[in-house]
């Protein structure tokens, strides 16, 4: 109900699945980078501020982000276009991007940052290529060196200003040692001092809230933030370079989820007020009011949503598909006028779609093309001659994403195995893709046999995803049985699972009460 509206928490629900998506498609993401804005120290935004608004030289940079932060957000939008566009895709500081996600978040209702996946050409990944593969593309790109004041003094300067970590109330969390709780920091520092890069086992790290890798650091640097010191040099402000890339995906797991949540709310807070309300047409509406007005939003991001600034963006356009059974699947219902305009006994009621009208009426040209490279690849050009639709290779495919289901869960299993089915084998009349006392899974294995292209390469995507989810959830529950605390408690998020239930019971009332 809520995904349309930016920020909400069903809106960042849609754009994990869309992150997903490219995982599967093309593996683990390299690098997670974070950039900060740093307002007060920039000579730019000062600069700026001060000749829009015509005001004084006396006026501190404080009040002048205060006062005008919708000038602030837009300048550093800017800021970073023009650095991302060109410093990392054009001139490919860290590597060339074959494929990158970007979120602008806003913490603690403060300034903007950006959480940046990079997916680099040719990276070596951890559990596939050797170690000494990986460790020599860590150090070409990040490090935690403190330079020399003398012989680089700005990047000196810089690093000290910017990059050294000082423990606060926010990065603290709790673990258990034997009886007793200690504080820790969830970042990890201080790091270790280490004469040389080491890559650390996957599972066990992640298990203890450690880093995979750990840099060549000497005592002064136990605090140094990782960095790339061109990157530093260019966007003088805080920066987090990481390498990600995992055979296993639970490091991406954690990732994905964090660089696609939602923005702290307050939406348990008025459960109480919601579930009392008898009237589902009442609950409903209470929901949605309710649930726009719990979120927090500092200035900055209140700026932002009323100029239409986009919160994420990716490399490529990714395209949802309704992969479920027939008689699961919803439809549009065509606009109120036309149907009153419509012959009663009519049953064309609802609006065209790829699915049930496109696709199986595609031209003859490309009748061996399964659904799934349909949509990834043609775009209706135009009506032909005859009156047929007619159409186009798109010049830069799409990428399909759909609802993955989970074939260890009973009531999935039947969706799982169909939506592969559904998605790679060529149909005209969707009936035949399952042959009649056939079960989705034994249809699946006659069409798995048959050598359907891309039905293989999918299967075992998903499946990879799938392992992943189980690993990250192993992981989790040992930390939780180590005693680790994500966050103290005043920093922890509200959950919404309640409210998100309380929708879906409103809606299935609503269509119970249309049906009798």
């Amino acid at each position: 109900m809520l995904a349309p509206i930016r920020g909400t928490n069903q809106y960042w629900f849609r754009v994990k699945g869309e992150v997903k998506a490219m995982i599967a498609e093309y593996g683990s993401p390299t690098l997670f980078l974070t950039l900060s804005c740093a307002e007060y120290d920039s000579a730019d935004i000062a600069q700026y501020l001060r000749k829009v608004n015509n005001a004084p030289q006396s006026y501190s940079i404080s009040r002048l982000c205060t006062e005008d932060p919708v000038s602030v957000s837009r300048q550093f939008s800017y800021k970073f276009k023009d650095f991302f566009n060109i410093v990392i895709l054009q001139r490919g500081v860290l590597g060339k991007v074959e494929q990158y996600y970007v979120k602008k978040e806003y913490q603690m209702r403060g300034a903007p940052h950006y959480h940046i996946l990079l997916w680099i050409e040719n990276a070596p990944v951890v559990g596939i290529d050797r170690p000494e593969e990986v460790c020599s593309f860590i150090q070409d790109r990040i490090t935690c060196h403190i330079p020399d004041s003398n012989t680089s003094p700005d990047l000196n300067f810089l690093v000290t200003k910017y990059q050294m970590h000082k423990c606060s109330k926010y990065c603290k969390q709790n673990i258990k040692v034997s009886k007793t709780y200690v504080s820790r920091c969830r970042f990890d520092f201080p790091r270790p001092v280490r004469d040389s890069i080491c890559i650390n086992d996957v599972e066990n790290s992640l298990k203890s809230c450690n880093k995979i890798y750990y840099l060549k650091r000497n005592e002064k640097e136990v605090r140094v933030n990782d960095y790339n010191p061109l990157l530093l040099k260019l966007w003088r402000a805080n920066m987090d370079l990481q390498y990600i890339a995992e055979r296993s995906l639970s490091l991406t797991e954690f990732v994905t989820g964090y660089v696609t949540k939602a923005e702290k709310s307050h939406a348990q807070d008025l459960w109480d007020e919601v579930s009392s309300c008898d009237n589902i047409y009442s609950r409903l509406w209470k929901i949605g009011q309710k649930l726009l007005r719990a979120k927090e939003v500092g200035l900055y991001e209140a700026s932002d949503l009323l100029l239409g600034e986009s919160l994420y963006m990716k490399s490529i356009t990714v395209q949802y598909v309704n992969v479920y059974l027939p008689h699961k699947r919803s439809r549009k219902i065509k606009n109120y006028s036309y149907l009153t305009k419509m012959d009663r006994s009519s049953k064309d009621i609802f609006n065209p779609s790829i699915i049930e009208d496109f696709y199986p009426t595609r031209p003859n040209n490309i009748e061996d093309v399964s659904l799934y490279e349909f949509v990834a690849n043609n775009k209706f050009d135009k009506i032909g001659e005859n009156g047929e639709r007619e159409y186009k290779l798109r010049s830069k495919p799409v990428l399909p994403n759909h609802r993955k289901f989970n074939p260890m869960q009973e009531a999935e299993r039947d969706d799982f195995y169909y939506s592969l089915i559904f998605l790679f084998v060529p149909f005209r009349d969707e009936s035949t893709l399952v042959m009649e006392g056939e079960t989705m899974e034994e249809a699946f294995r006659r069409h798995r046999e048959a050598s359907i292209r891309g039905i293989e390469n999918h299967f075992n995507k998903l499946q990879k995803l799938l392992e992943a989810e189980r690993n990250w959830k192993k992981i989790v529950d040992a930390r939780n049985k180590a005693g680790f605390t994500e966050e103290l408690p005043d920093n922890k998020e509200d959950d919404e699972p309640q409210l998100l239930g309380e929708i879906m019971e409103a809606v299935a009332d609503i269509a119970d009460m249309h049906i009798n």
